[in-house]
């Protein structure tokens, strides 16, 4: 196997495109592209690369849940997370799981060519993003574990499944109950947990356990 392979999963492919360009003519080879999760998967089992190259938010499955799966079942795979998102539970999501690197996609080419080869090399990348190093504190956590424990049951039970990758429609009709139902849900554990989307609710429940 090519030591310096690389496949990129991302659902912008002008950005994908961008991506492949940064590293043309470089010592490292991209050989796929994946604009989803479940696509990533599928194309792993074609072809392990050393390194892949992954966005957060993505359709079908996000890139933490996508990483996760990865890292079970191909663990010398490489995973560097490549997105737009600077909220700390990602970013210590990234941390928690053995991803290897977390990187903001306004990196510079040679950032981003010194990253590979830093995580091929055994390194984590974990660079401070913005102004600080994204790791919550402890009244943080507190103030998490706290809001977790104000959930009812049936919203542990819907935010379980969120994690899960299941739609609005497929949890309504897993639990038996209208899909308007399961949105009042959604609504309810994104001001209950202070969260802004419901990527923010799987990557909060997989940091908690609750998956």
């Amino acid at each position: 196997m090519d030591e310096k392979t690389i496949i990129i999963a991302d659902d912008h492919q002008l950005f994908a495109e961008g991506i492949f360009s940064m590293l043309n003519n470089t010592e490292y080879k991209v050989v796929g592209y994946a604009a989803d999760g479940i696509a990533l998967l599928s194309l792993l089992k074609g072809f392990v690369p050393n390194v892949v190259l992954l966005d957060i938010n993505m359709p079908r499955m996000n890139g933490i849940e996508s990483a996760k799966k990865i890292k079970d079942l191909y663990p010398c795979v490489k995973i560097i997370m490549l997105t737009m998102y600077t909220e700390p539970g990602f970013y210590n999501a990234a941390i928690k799981n053995n991803f290897d690197g977390y990187l903001l996609k306004n990196i510079q080419r040679s950032e981003l060519i010194s990253a590979i080869e830093k995580v091929l090399n055994g390194e984590k990348v974990f660079p401070p993003i913005g102004n600080n190093n994204l790791k919550p504190d402890r009244s943080d956590q507190m103030l998490t574990i706290s809001a977790i424990n104000t959930l009812t049951e049936r919203e542990r039970e819907v935010l379980k499944l969120i994690a899960g990758q299941l739609t609005m429609a497929e949890i309504a009709a897993k639990l038996f109950l209208s899909q308007h139902t399961i949105e009042t849900y959604r609504k309810n554990l994104l001001r209950k947990l202070n969260q802004r989307n419901t990527l923010g609710l799987a990557v909060l429940a997989i940091n908690n356990g609750i998956s």
